[in-house]
C-alpha cells in the first residue's frame, strides 16, 4: 500500500482545492496507527510517575502499619507480665496464708537439706 501512495504522490498532480484520502480498512488502520502514536507515550508516561509514587505511599502506609503492630504487641507484652506477676504474688500469699505452722524441732547434724521431726510422745 505504501508502494502504490509514493507512485500515486509522484505521478498524479492534483487540482488546487483537491485532495486525496485512503479509506476503507486502510484509511482506519492509518488513523488508528496516529492516534496510538499519541496515547501509548502519554499512557507509559503516566504509568512511570504514578506507579512509583503508588509503592512509595503505600509502603508509608506499611511502615506506620508495622510500627503500630510492634508497639501493640509491645504494650500486650507488658500487660502479660503485669499479670504474671499479680498471678505469682497471689499465689505466693495463698500459699503463705494456707501454710500450716510445723512444729518446731530440732535439727538432726545428718543433712540440712532433711528434717526428720517425730511427734512428742
Amino acid at each position: 500500500m505504501l508502494e502504490a501512495q509514493q507512485k500515486i504522490a509522484q505521478q498524479v498532480q492534483l487540482p488546487a482545492g483537491y485532495r486525496l484520502e485512503w479509506v476503507g480498512e486502510f484509511g482506519q488502520l492509518q488513523g488508528a496507527i496516529e492516534r496510538l502514536e499519541v496515547v501509548v507515550p502519554i499512557s507509559l508516561l503516566l504509568i512511570c510517575v504514578l506507579l512509583p509514587s503508588a509503592y512509595s505511599l503505600l509502603a508509608g502506609y506499611q511502615i506506620q502499619a508495622l510500627q503500630q503492630e510492634q508497639q501493640r504487641l509491645a504494650t500486650e507484652q507488658a500487660s502479660l507480665e503485669l499479670q504474671a506477676m499479680v498471678s505469682m504474688d497471689m499465689r505466693l500469699k495463698w500459699s503463705s496464708d494456707r501454710r500450716p505452722s510445723l512444729p518446731a524441732c530440732p535439727t538432726t547434724g545428718v543433712s540440712r537439706k532433711l528434717r526428720l521431726c517425730l511427734p512428742p510422745d
